[in-house]
């Protein structure tokens, strides 16, 4: 059971957590595919892309590698890709037509609902991994000012230094343990873990946790929030 009464500040990730980007999975496999589209192809291709991104922040997480907005690493990924599915399409073409799709997602139906309830009595944030490019539309949408994206501190969540969620606890003044961050994956985990802040890791298709690194609770809805 969540109690929110502790804490200060309630911070939210994007993509797959307020939003389902997965809505927009086919509009953006058919603009790649094109004629050539075939759902059980196409799928295996959007599988295989989000191994590549996996392994690649792995990567970055485990090593002192430069910083690379997402946008750059997807289109890395599509160099490889595109020969393999024969698809002909500039790979970086193909990002940024990824990236400005992210906007179209749809919201989960308990989203906005949640998010307007809890700014009556909390500070709200959003901490993403994303790019500017992929995030704006919706920003607009839920009406949060403050945002912390990897773009803009050249950081990702999981950063050993917390950048990110340190940014949001000195910004509202507030001690680490009365910051609640809520997402879908181990980078939100580990971020908050990282600084000390508590972590809740929303489990809306029924998975198994099997990372070492554990959240603080585990939900299925937002709604459970404020139940």
């Amino acid at each position: 059971m969540i109690s929110l009464q502790r804490y200060k500040l309630i911070s939210f990730d994007m993509f797959q957590t307020l939003v389902d980007l997965t809505s927009q999975k086919t509009n953006i496999l058919k603009k790649f595919f094109n004629d050539a589209y075939n759902v059980e192809i196409a799928n295996q291709f959007w599988s295989d892309a989000d191994e590549f991104v996996y392994h690649y922040f792995h990567r970055i997480a485990t090593n002192d590698q430069p910083f690379r907005t997402v946008t750059e690493i997807f289109t890395e990924g599509y160099v490889f890709l595109f020969k393999k599915y024969h698809i002909d399409i500039e790979p970086r073409k193909a990002a940024d037509f990824l990236a400005w799709s992210h906007n179209n997602s749809t919201l989960y139906p308990d989203s906005l609902e949640i998010i307007n309830e809890i700014k009556k009595t909390k500070n709200v944030c959003i901490i993403s991994d994303t790019d500017t490019i992929m995030i704006n539309s919706l920003l607009k949408t839920f009406g949060i000012n403050n945002v912390y994206l990897s773009e803009d501190y050249k950081k990702y969540k999981f950063d050993k230094s917390g950048t990110l969620f340190k940014t949001a606890v000195k910004d509202f003044n507030i001690h680490p343990k009365e910051m609640l961050h809520i997402g879908d994956g181990i980078n939100d985990v580990l971020g908050a873990n990282h600084i000390g802040a508590d972590s809740v890791w929303i489990n809306r298709n029924n998975k198994i946790w099997k990372e070492e690194e554990k959240p603080t609770y585990e939900i299925r809805s937002l709604r459970e929030l404020i139940e």
